[in-house]
Order: C-alpha cells, then structure tokens, then sequence
C-alpha cells in the first residue's frame, strides 16, 4: 500500500458507505470505521481534540448500561448494543476524517457523484438487473427482485442507488453537494496555500451539485427534499434579505419603468400561485405520485397527519422528548422504546421506533449529559452553517452515529492544511 492509498479509499468510503464486499443484514456497513481504525494504527493513535464529546457520550452511554437502577438487562437487544457500538465507529470515523481533511481533493466529490450517476441510469434502464447486481454488495435494500414490478408501478418513492433506501441515497449526495460547495467557496484560500482547485475541477465541482440536485429529485424521497432546503436554507435567507435592503432602496428613488423590471414583477406571483395550486391539488388525481407534493399538502392541509408519510420519525422524536423532559437527569436507560409504542406510516403502533432518531434517543435513554455532548459536538465544529445543519438533520432523523457523512460534514473546517 502506498502512503496515499488508504486516505484516497477512506474518503470515498465516507460518499459510498453503504458498498461492501460482504454483505450482511444492517442498515450501515463497518467497514468505513474498520478502515479509519487502521489508518488510526498506523499513525500511532493519532487523536483529534474535537472527538473529546464522542468520548463523552460513550463514557455515559457505558454508566448508563451498567446502572442497576435503570433496570436496564444486561443482555440488551442488537437493536441497543449497536447504539451503543455506534459511538466508538464514530469515534474513530470522525478522528479520520479531522486528521485527514488535507487529503480531501474534488476528485473524491465528482468522482463519487459519476458513481451514483451511472448507478441511476443503469437502474432506469434495467431495474431487474439492478437491483439483482445491487444486492451483491448492498444489503437490505427496501425491494426485492419478488417486490419489484409492484413497487415501481405503485409506489411514491424509488429503489435506493447504492444504499438500502432512497433517503439514504439522498443523504450521501446532499452531502456530496455540501463538500462540493465548501470547496468552491475557500478555493481563494486554497490557491493561497498553495493547494489551489484548477478551472477544470472548480467546473466538475459545479456539474457535480447539479447531478446531485438531479439524483436526490429522481429518488423521490421526502426526505431528500428537506435536505435540500437545509443546504440553500442560509443562502435563501441572504437572498431574501439582501432583496429586502434593494427594495428599501428602490422606495426611496424613483422606479424605472422596464421590460426586464415589469418581468420581474410579474414571475414572482406567478410562481407562486402555481406552488400554491399544487399543494392544494388533490394528490390522488396526480399523474406522478410525489411524496413532495404529497408532504405539503400535508403541511399545510391537515399538519397533524404528517406521522402518516415520514415513517414515524416525527412521533418518534415527540415521544422520545416527552421521556426526557420527564426524567432528565439519568433517563429511562436503553430499552425504553419497548414501553413506548409509535405510530407508523401503516397505521400500526410500533416498538423500538424510538431509537431511529440518534440525537434525541440518547438524551431520553442516558439523561441530559449527553445533551452536553451533543452540544460541544456542534459547538466545537468550525463548518459551515448549512453544513451543520445537514448534519444536525440527520442525527435528528433516522441515521445512526457512525453514519459517516455525519462526520465528513463536521469535518470542513475553513483552515485545511496540505
């Protein structure tokens, strides 16, 4: 191996992390933490100051385990052991990903986003034998080769590119997106570093975030949608304050009279009278069954019914708050999801849906300590603001710690050395 090798692999592991050579029933795959583990040995335990919070939350999380007056089993179900094993795979992902952020080239973003690109197109063009090469080295996807041509005559959402389901697909191209444009804004920087992104790749950079945009609107997962409002969130709100200081302006002088101002006038209530047309559209007389469509009409229908289309995840999170508020101090220990059943998109009440949202099932299990954590976590990143809040959202949703776009996302910091 050369000295470049395993940082290279490491990080398309990181935009890729649901490939595996050996596939086996969990929704996360290990070798991404398996490789930063030796990449960790070979630089004589080489540790980030920032994992300090990780290390924190596993400290309670093993207290937690053992403290005989939780009633908490020894024995814990897989569903609670792998919450607790996902804190050490942070660990060591996010340590990598600190300590290896010099090696992050634009070649990993556009290189990645080709991947997930012909994966797309292979897929509209033979699901069949997609989904059958897909399974050798993806596991547990949501469609099986039984499922298929039911699913994609019935169903709102898409088979998952290169991942078990279609939101985590969009999650690793939101994240490809992301880094994409945290490279194009500090490129002055780089330049000055010495470690400068040429026309060329600053293009393949630009095309990467549209394919992205593309692939996330293809895979038709609500989800997906959220993560792009979370991403533009920040620039939206530049803009429209930026807009309101020109239109404060404009009342102060006289407006000119134009084609090009006349049109501007014009497009804004005309776009937005065709949003509103269709989010008050009956869904079920739509052509394309949209789970964005679907979402908003929702929203702002009948709001109290959104646990029906998010899976859970929005009743998942209210309960687990209320638990916490009610204990916060210790909290109720791991298996507390067992007592609390969730409502499902079926209509069915579920157990252990409690534990899909990350960031407020460990304060409802281990107390308000590992809020702290959480907290220093965010606090003590030097990312963009709409970095962390794409992280944020999918500690909040259904993604375990040792996702690692999690911690690819916690990791741009504006200082990169070579």
């Amino acid at each position: 191996m050369t000295k470049l090798f395993l940082p290279n692999y490491f990080w398309f592991i990181c935009f890729l992390p649901f490939i595996q050579p050996f596939p086996f029933p969990s929704d996360l795959q290990p070798l991404c933490p398996l490789i930063g583990l030796i990449i960790l040995i070979r630089s004589s335990f080489k540790i980030s100051k920032l994992v300090t919070p990780i290390l924190f939350l596993f400290l309670i999380a093993v207290f937690t385990w053992i403290n005989p007056f939780l009633g908490n089993s020894f024995l814990l179900e897989k569903t609670y052991l792998l919450k607790i094993a996902s804190i050490p795979a942070a660990l060591i992902i996010y340590n990598c990903t600190n300590n290896l952020i010099g090696y992050l080239r634009p070649k990993h973003v556009y290189a990645t986003t080709f991947i997930y690109f012909l994966a797309f197109v292979f897929r509209n063009i033979s699901p069949f034998w997609f989904v059958t090469i897909q399974d050798y080295f993806v596991n547990k996807t949501n469609v099986t080769l039984n499922s298929l041509a039911e699913y994609l005559v019935r169903s709102n959402r898409d088979i998952g590119i290169l991942s078990t389901e279609p939101a985590f697909t969009a999650a690793c191209c939101a994240t490809l997106i992301v880094t994409a444009l945290w490279f194009l804004q500090s490129s002055s920087k780089y330049e000055i570093e010495g470690n400068y992104i040429n026309r060329l790749e600053a293009k393949l950079l630009t095309i990467s975030i549209l394919i992205n945009i593309l692939l996330i609107i293809g895979t038709k997962s609500l989800s997906g949608y959220v993560y792009l409002f979370l991403i533009f969130l920040p620039k939206i709100g530049s803009l429209v304050i930026n807009n309101i200081r020109l239109l404060l302006n404009l009342t102060k002088n006289k407006i000119r009279v134009s084609r090009n101002n006349l049109l501007i006038i014009s497009i804004f209530p005309i776009l937005l009278a065709t949003v509103l047309y269709f989010i008050n559209f009956n869904t079920y007389n739509l052509n394309i069954n949209s789970r964005l469509i679907q979402g908003l009409s929702v929203l702002f229908n009948t709001p109290e019914k959104i646990y029906q289309i998010d899976g859970g995840r929005v009743e998942a999170i209210i309960t687990n708050t209320k638990i916490f508020l009610s204990q916060p101090i210790t909290g109720y220990g791991f298996e507390f999801p067992d007592l609390y059943k969730i409502y499902q998109a079926s209509g069915e009440y579920v157990t252990n849906k409690g534990s899909i949202s990350t960031i407020t099932y460990f304060p409802a299990a281990t107390g308000f300590l590992s809020l702290v954590a959480f907290y220093l976590l965010i606090k003590q990143s030097r990312s963009p603001i709409y970095a962390k809040f794409l992280s944020l959202c999918f500690l909040t949703v259904s993604f375990s710690l040792a996702f690692p776009p999690i911690w690819v996302l916690l990791s741009l910091r504006p200082d990169r050395k070579k």
